[in-house]
């Protein structure tokens, strides 16, 4: 450095060697100084020396020469190899003169590159290794290189280090007799000398005991004496240092010492492990035995093992390894015993319930500890609760811990995790453990685009949110749409929770907008972000109305309406509807009107006749599709025709047919919704009194040309008209048509009854029909025996030829018996219903069957006696068996009446009603048997 003590700068030409030398690879005229100075710094005592200067003087001959290098360094060659401890700094330095400057290069034999831990330093004059191992041995090459030409220096690289150990001597204690092996054995370069030393004296072949034999780093001792416990030591040394490893050996004969206490009690619980100690030092080694009991432990099966200090272990303890147990030491000196007793108790046992519960954020949670534990060890039970194996914070007033109940109260997502009940007693520690799950609604989608944009379509995307601990089901998507004013967010669509693209189809002529809510099992999310906003061109209608009305109340006018396009549907500025209608079949153009409002009437119409007419959509832009065209019928009016060749015949006595010719359609002037017969009694034929009757009228819809009239009277004279009609009325009836209905069955008499009786005979008595149905006949009248068990008898009749007689008189009949009369009124058609009497000849009551008519006057009432005796001589009245012979058939009566009145209330039969049904009266058949 210069007097002024700055360096002298160092650089590929100038270099300080290891050795302190300043080192040119060659001079320039700026080398020239009179002040070159070495300084030598002492950093311990922080003392600096410096050397009287030196001057250097740069002589100039003329022209320069090049020069090849030539290495100016003594380090390395062949006879001055490099020794370097393991694990010390490696530096090689080949500074080399020339000019021009040479550079340097190194490498190593066997190796195509340095080490990465070998670098160099002062412009590759120095290479340098940091802690050198053994790898790092071997011959290294630098190489000084001009444009002249080239050298070389081999450098010769040994790695040695101190002696070190690879297994020490260790202490020991042996017993009489036995032997033992000591061990040292070291590492180092140069290999170590081993010296063996005894308490301090160095065992030689002078000096080593006749038991003693050493082998460089083994020392083997035979046939242990007390005399032989000492201190050994084993040293190892090379050139580069001394190590030494010490042990002492004792050498004891002593009888076993049990150090483990009398009686020691091990509590336990079943299924866990038991150590009892049986600790105990005995020279020469002891043999160990367990009893439990006064059984002998054998470590079978792998649950009992026995360890090198003689302890018992018992793996999963059951409550049969409960007891006294006693271990006995014994060896060549004597033995010794200790005895120690296993108390078992039931495990702690428990769960958390709910095992995985999940709750919404916000809300509350309660984790229950349920615990089993053995009643010996509740005392000593302790509770803890914990959450991912931390302590829960005391300060926190959500949670609320109460022994084995721990409740969470505003969940927040800091609660989610596992939580450990921990309980703990003197013998064991149970943990079981819940895993909360806080689940909220997801986060709102995040990140909309609008993608692919069309006139009528557009692709949006989104990011979802966070799930919340609840997978998210389907993504709700809504969107606004508006032309001018702002709209109202509506539901668009819903996706599937893994999708997160969709396809939305627009309508021309409208602003969107769309926002995306996420949906889980707890429920929607906040809206996203609005997306950007989209407006799409106006375009022509897409429909036109799709349902339209027609009214055609009136016959000379036609209503129509529709329903009008939405808003959505207009699809651009100045929608229309163009109505277009023509009379189908005789109109070729068109007529049309353009209207804003979905109605219109078409006026001067024709009675029911075929219109044509659609209606189209049309804007600023074009017309809508090609139209539906609608073919309808103008209003409908009453038939302008009547029905004609009106005829009638008869199916009997009451039933009619009629038929007619139909009118044409084209008078029907509509629908034809049917015909209608109206007919009414003119008069009846019997008396021939003429009648002013209700007119009947029955429809009959649908196109036909006959219909049949029922329930006519027999025996009368009609009048009938037949009218179609529509939707709209009637039209005019036809001519008018006279028919008469043939004679009938009369109806039965109106009452029968028996004026007086006798010992052989009755007198019966009558009403004429109330409706004859014709012209009578005759009359026919039927009557039968009946006897005290209700058996029946021959039927016998008589025909009474006079048509107007009332009352007729049955001789020649059983005394004391009784009868029942049926009587009917006849035409020539035949015989109507029965009137039924029944009596009793002597003094019987008898019973009408006549019901009740108002017709009935109350003189005529009175000449019906509710009970009718025979003509008995006065005489015998007086006389005593008379008196009791009527005494008695008054009672035989009054049993039969109650006997007769019970019957009748049950519905029974009895023989008299099995003899009507043998002989049924005489009726008209029905009118469907006469008909169909």
């Amino acid at each position: 450095m210069t007097p002024d003590l700055r360096h002298i700068t160092q650089s590929k030409r100038v270099s300080v060697g290891l050795d302190g030398k300043l080192y040119f690879s060659h001079v320039t005229r700026m080398d020239s100084s009179t002040n070159y100075s070495c300084l030598a710094a002492f950093s311990r005592i922080r003392h600096m020396t410096q050397k009287t200067p030196i001057r250097l003087k740069i002589l100039t001959n003329g022209q320069l020469k090049n020069r090849a290098p030539k290495i100016l360094t003594t380090q390395g060659g062949t006879n001055n190899p490099i020794v370097v401890l393991k694990g010390e700094v490696l530096l090689l330095e080949c500074i080399a003169e020339g000019l021009p400057t040479p550079t340097i290069h190194w490498r190593k034999d066997g190796e195509d590159s340095l080490k990465y831990h070998a670098v160099t330093e002062s412009f590759g004059k120095i290479l340098k290794i940091k802690e050198v191992t053994k790898a790092d041995q071997g011959t290294y090459h630098c190489e000084a290189k001009n444009q002249m030409g080239s050298t070389y220096r081999s450098f010769h690289v040994h790695v040695e280090e101190p002696p070190r150990w690879e297994k020490q001597l260790e202490s020991s204690i042996q017993s009489v007799g036995s032997e033992i092996i000591l061990n040292c054995s070291a590492l180092g370069t140069p290999e170590p000398e081993i010296l063996w030393r005894r308490n301090g004296i160095l065992l030689d072949d002078g000096t080593l005991p006749d038991n003693h034999q050493r082998m460089g780093g083994l020392l083997f001792i035979h046939s242990l004496q007390v005399s032989d416990s000492a201190v050994y030591q084993c040293e190892a040394s090379n050139k580069h240092g001394t190590i030494l490893s010490t042990a002492n050996i004792d050498v004891l004969d002593i009888v076993p010492l049990i150090l483990t206490p009398e009686g020691r009690t091990y509590a336990a619980v079943w299924g866990n492990n038991v150590l009892l100690l049986c600790e105990h030092f005995a020279f020469p080694l002891a043999d160990i035995t367990w009893y439990h009991g006064k059984r002998i432990v054998h470590p079978v099966n792998g649950r009992y093992t026995i360890d090198e200090h003689g302890s018992l272990h018992i793996q999963q303890a059951e409550a049969q390894d409960a007891g006294s147990y006693i271990c006995e030491v014994s060896n060549s000196r004597g033995n010794a015993s200790v005895m120690a007793n296993v108390v078992l108790r039931e495990p702690t046992r428990g769960y958390v319930s709910p095992e995985h519960p999940w709750v919404k954020r916000g809300h509350s949670t309660t984790l229950t500890c349920h615990i089993h534990c053995d009643p010996h060890l509740l005392p000593s039970r302790t509770i803890k609760w914990q959450k991912d194996k931390q302590e829960l914070r005391e300060d926190d007033k959500r949670i609320h811990v109460k022994s084995n109940i721990l409740t969470i109260y505003n969940v927040s997502w800091d609660d989610a995790g596992t939580y450990y009940c921990i309980v703990s007693t003197l013998l064991d520690t149970m943990t079981a453990e819940a895993h909360v799950t806080v689940r909220d609604v997801p986060m709102p989608p995040e990140d909309l685009r609008l993608l692919e944009k069309h006139e009528r379509s557009v692709l949006l995307s989104w990011t979802a949110g966070d799930s919340h601990n609840s997978p998210i089901t389907e993504f709700l998507i809504q969107s606004v749409k508006s032309m001018e004013e702002a709209g109202q967010w509506e539901d668009e669509t819903t996706v599937p929770g893994n999708v997160t693209t969709v396809q939305l189809y627009l309508s021309p002529y409208f602003n969107y907008q769309f926002r995306v809510l996420a949906v889980n099992g707890i429920g929607k999310s906040a809206p996203s972000v609005a997306s950007e906003i989209y407006s799409t061109p106006p375009a022509a209608p897409d429909k036109n109305p799709n349902v339209v009305y027609f009214n055609t109340d009136s016959p000379d006018e036609m209503s129509v309406k529709w329903e009008p396009l939405n808003s959505d549907e207009h699809n651009g500025p100045g929608l229309e509807y163009q109505v277009s209608w023509r009379l189908k079949g005789v109109e070729t153009e068109w007529h049309h009107r353009k209207l804003k409002h979905p109605q219109f009437i078409i006026k001067d119409t024709p009675a029911f006749v075929p219109y044509q007419l659609y209606i189209q959509a049309v804007n600023n832009i074009g017309s809508g599709p090609e139209p539906e065209v609608h073919t309808v019928y103008s209003g409908e009016d009453n038939p302008d025709a009547a029905p004609f060749n009106v005829s009638v015949s008869m199916v009997n006595q009451s039933i009619a047919n009629v038929t007619w010719m139909e009118i044409s359609q084209d008078r029907v002037r509509g629908h034809l919704a049917g015909y209608k017969i109206m007919y009414w009694r003119v008069k009846s034929l019997q008396d021939g009194k003429t009648h002013h009757g209700q007119r009947h009228v029955l429809s009959f819809p649908g196109r036909r040309d006959w219909a049949i009239v029922p329930k006519l009277h027999p025996f009368s004279e009609y009048q009938l008209c037949v009218a179609a009609y529509n939707t709209k009325g009637d039209g005019p009836e036809s001519s008018t048509v006279t028919f008469q209905t043939p004679e009938g069955v009369p109806e039965q008499p109106q009452f029968l009854q028996i004026a007086s009786s006798d010992r052989e005979s009755f007198m019966l008595t009558w009403e004429a029909p109330k409706r004859a149905n014709g012209i009578l006949t005759n009359y026919v009248l039927y009557y039968q025996m009946i006897n005290e068990s209700n058996g029946i008898g021959n039927l016998s009749n008589i025909t009474i030829a006079n048509p107007n007689a009332l009352s007729q008189k049955i001789p020649r009949l059983e005394v004391g018996t009784r009868y029942k009369f049926y009587l009917q009124a006849c035409t020539q058609v035949g015989c109507g219903k029965s009137a039924t009497e029944e009596g009793l000849t002597l003094a019987q009551a008898r019973f009408s069957s006549i019901p009740f008519s108002p017709s009935r006057t109350p003189a005529f009432a009175a000449k019906v006696p509710a009970i009718a005796y025979a003509n008995a001589p006065h005489s015998l009245s007086s006389q005593g068996w008379f008196i009791g012979l009527m005494c008695a058939v008054a009672l035989l009566t009054l049993l039969m009446l109650v006997a007769c009145f019970v019957q009748r209330n049950r519905g029974g039969k009895y023989a008299v009603k099995e003899k009507e049904e043998l002989h049924p009266e005489v009726e008209v058949q029905s009118v469907k048997e006469q008909f169909f």
